[in-house]
């Protein structure tokens, strides 16, 4: 292993390089501050692994496809649905403890932010939702428990809504 890399060919927490995956692959146009593996973050099973807190990571919807949205009604701090039509990435993330944790989306595009427990059953798995007019910073706020898995899915409003981010998680506040 290379000084500064991690066996996944990840950069170690607090440098930034290029995002990888697993296999050491790039994924072009991502940096990551902090700890990124896992899959290509096309779908919750090829999702791309949040390894530590506090992470940063970059990326551009544009070169994902449309995955994943939600129906009016489903996700709380939402009231209308989102991200139908518009290229999503897709982020697993294990609590490293249970407390509580921001999560912001800074976008270049007019996005949506949502974070769901189980993808399969998002209209009911839904644990909240940020979608702000227009070109603008979408934040989150939840109380995330322990060893659990939860999906956080950058997404943009709806039909090619797509581009450039930051997200962002916080250390929890227990």
């Amino acid at each position: 292993t290379d000084e500064g890399t991690t066996d996944e060919g990840t950069t170690d927490e607090g440098t930034t390089d290029e995002a990888t995956t697993d296999e050491g692959t790039t994924d072009e146009g991502t940096t990551d501050e902090g700890t990124t593996t896992g899959g290509s973050g096309e779908t919750c099973a090829d999702a791309l692994v949040i390894n530590t807190v506090p992470h940063v990571v970059t990326g551009d919807t544009s070169q994902f496809k449309d995955s994943y949205a939600f129906a009016e009604g489903a996700c709380p701090g939402e009231d209308l649905g989102w991200g139908l039509e518009a290229p999503d990435v897709v982020y697993a993330f294990t609590p490293p403890s249970s407390g509580t944790y921001d999560i912001k989306l800074v976008p270049l595009y007019d996005s949506t932010l949502y974070v769901v427990s189980d993808c399969e059953d998002l209209d009911n798995q839904c644990l909240a939702a940020n979608d702000e007019l227009g070109v603008n910073t979408e934040s989150l706020t939840l109380s995330l428990s322990q060893n659990k898995t939860y999906f956080i899915i950058v997404d943009g409003y709806g039909t090619n809504s797509q581009g450039a981010y930051e997200l962002s998680i916080s250390e929890p506040c227990v």
